[in-house]
């Protein structure tokens, strides 16, 4: 099995200090504010500081209803086109806004590398952006352009998160899950990483080599699953969920149980797309349909377009 170290993982930082638990299998929803006290952050690294900025960074896209409420700050490489949605809606934040404050300072609510089309959006903070679209921003909070640094910052972590999913998705699955939600521990106790990979690609026949685990219940919310059974990993234990996605296809999240009886600061989440021989498509693309809102833990889906 591939290993592979924090270091050339930089999107799962949040995994460098994570609390563990002997009791806690699902991490109840927390507030902004105490997302460190709940999953500590090594903040010496970029990626670790990036983590502690935002919410979600995506590369794609995001197509969010009206009326979604984001609680964190949203960072996007991608273009943007909804209407009525907050941003930073559960923290406070006060603004001082300057072009040095994407990292170093908690106050940017919103960053959009690409095209901004936004519409009666309203911001809990300060918002770079290479267009301007129409956001109302809380008190003394600015709408700043993005500069040269701040796209070289996008590249780099695009490049940082593909090469992580990449690493992911080549882990032999030691994990099995059934449809009802039943866990089969196929490893070791020295294995790294607790891995699944579902069988969600090519129409339920991926040709990806190991034991698939099938997404019906866990994701689909079939065979009234509320919960994994078996083998269920420690909250001590890095789980991580590989989920390949037909290039250009899409994949739907459509159960609120997705992530009961995981430890969310150490549950990895790893969407990406592949081929119909199963190879991962570097450039290749998708959609991921998050009907659900308790999807907790880290969510790698670099190559994906999000809508919910």
């Amino acid at each position: 099995m591939v290993r592979i170290s924090v270091a050339i993982l930089p999107c799962a930082a949040v995994l460098l200090s994570a609390v563990t638990s002997s009791s806690a299998r699902q991490m109840s929803k927390r507030a902004v504010s105490t997302i460190f006290t709940s999953c500590p952050l090594d903040q010496s690294s970029y990626a670790g500081r990036t983590i502690a900025q935002y919410s979600a960074y995506l590369i794609k896209g995001v197509y969010l209803p009206s009326g979604t409420l984001f609680n964190g700050p949203l960072g996007l490489k991608g273009t943007y086109q909804n209407s009525e949605v907050t941003f930073g809606a559960a923290r406070y934040t006060n603004c001082n806004a300057t072009e040095t404050s994407f990292i170093t300072v908690n106050e940017n609510g919103l960053v959009i590398s690409g095209e901004d089309g936004n519409k009666d959006v309203y911001v809990t903070g300060s918002e770079l952006v290479s267009t301007n679209g129409e956001v109302d921003l809380s008190n003394g909070c600015s709408s700043l352009y993005l500069t040269n640094s701040y796209d070289l910052q996008f590249n780099i972590i695009t490049d940082s998160m593909i090469t992580a999913s990449l690493r992911l998705a080549s882990l032999t699955p030691n994990m099995y899950m059934d449809a009802t939600g039943n866990i089969v521990d196929k490893g070791s106790e020295d294995d790294t990483y607790k891995v699944f990979t579902f069988n969600t690609c090519n129409n339920g026949a991926c040709n990806i080599a190991g034991d698939l685990s099938d997404p019906a219940g866990i994701f689909g919310g079939e065979n009234n699953y509320e919960g994994p059974t078996g083998d269920v990993p420690s909250p001590d234990a890095t789980v991580v969920f590989n989920i390949p996605v037909d290039q250009k296809g899409s994949f739907n999240i459509n159960n609120p149980a997705v992530s009961n009886g995981f430890y969310a600061c150490r549950t990895i989440y790893n969407f990406y797309p592949v081929t119909t021989s199963g190879d991962y498509r570097p450039k290749g693309s998708f959609y991921l349909l998050r009907n659900t809102a308790n999807l907790e833990g880290i969510t790698l889906a670099p190559l994906g377009k999000i809508a919910t």
